[in-house]
């Protein structure tokens, strides 16, 4: 057996990481983020708890890449589905449907963004994370409904990101007694768009 190459080295490494991410990220949102011990994460993850500080400094360290890369993957959601979307419109509507599909298919990630995200006061390091991606959720809700024309747009946008914060919050709880695609619907056809049915 030939030795590994440094390519190779690094793509180990990668995936060391992914997975790390993951199992924390599942631990961090089921059990909470003060009852989950960097030894336990490292039991689940099947490596040592040294290793484990290879990658991380702190269980902090872990939570800040969990949440950042959680919120990127957002960001690449939005950012997808508005370059497909041609007008302001369909954006907004896609917004809707994307981020409720993705609540669906990551459970995981939300509990935990819903979970810190009530307690950013508690932390400077979340806040700094959480504040920028908020004000920037709230800065481009606004400017997809003025280009809609619609008014108020700036608080039509703190309106919709509360209640999209809202049905998130009943959707992790009921889950599959939740009826998260008529809520979609609702928002879009008879909330953002009535004049449109």
């Amino acid at each position: 057996m030939s030795p590994k190459t440094p390519a190779q080295f690094k793509e180990i490494r990668e995936k060391s990481k992914e997975h790390l991410l993951e199992v924390s990220m599942r631990l961090f949102a089921t059990e909470g983020y003060q009852n989950t011990s960097i030894s336990k994460i490292a039991k689940e993850a099947g490596v040592a708890k040294g290793a484990l500080y290879h990658y991380y400094d702190s269980k902090e360290d872990l939570l800040v890449a969990v949440i950042q890369k959680g919120l990127s993957d957002i960001e690449k959601l939005f950012y997808e589905s508005a370059k497909e979307s041609k007008s302001p419109k369909e954006q907004l509507k896609q917004l809707v449907l994307k981020t409720f599909e993705s609540m669906q298919e990551d459970n995981d990630f939300w509990a935990l963004y819903a979970s810190l995200l009530t307690q950013m006061h508690v932390s400077s390091t979340m806040r700094q994370i959480f504040e920028p991606m908020v004000q920037g959720s709230f800065d481009m809700l606004a400017r997809l409904f003025e280009a809609c024309d619609i008014p108020n747009a700036r608080l039509r946008a703190y309106s919709m990101g509360a209640m999209m914060d809202g049905v998130g919050m009943h959707y992790l709880f009921v889950k599959k007694d939740y009826p998260i695609e008529e809520v979609a619907d609702f928002i879009i056809n008879d909330l953002l768009f009535p004049h449109e049915k």
